[in-house]
């Protein structure tokens, strides 16, 4: 089972965030990311492996924000260990905004979810 932590309006919330992955780090081992807003715009670092190996010091300095979501993910057994997995997710719409979505289990339809969604720019980096 995956790991979910956020925060909102705290300082420092890449760092926040980081530390409840690490306290939750039991239940995933498999990769890590984060998602902050700093008002304007959202940063993602995400990468294989314990939060705490994923996420330096220096990366978290460049995660600005006052608002965070973080996620451990915990691979199924079909499930592929690549980077396009990693959460969270963000997507960019049309009009320029943009949202990041965590979440804990497989989207089974995700290739008709964005066929539905032809306006939508998935990414899966930053």
């Amino acid at each position: 089972m995956c790991a979910i932590f956020g925060v909102f309006n705290v300082r420092e919330a890449a760092k926040v965030t980081c530390t409840g992955l690490h306290a939750q780090q039991h239940r995933a081992t498999d990769g890590a990311g984060i998602v902050t807003f700093d008002g304007a715009h959202l940063h993602r670092k995400a990468g294989h492996g314990l939060a705490l190996d994923v996420f330096t010091d220096a990366e978290l300095d460049r995660l600005h924000g006052r608002s965070a979501i973080g996620h451990l993910r915990y691979s199924t057994v079909e499930d592929n260990a690549v980077f396009e997995n990693l959460q969270p997710i963000v997507k960019r719409c049309l009009d320029r905004s943009e949202v990041a979505i965590a979440h804990n289990g497989n989207i089974t339809n995700v290739h008709e979810l964005k066929a539905a969604l032809p306006d939508v720019e998935w990414q899966t980096s930053m």
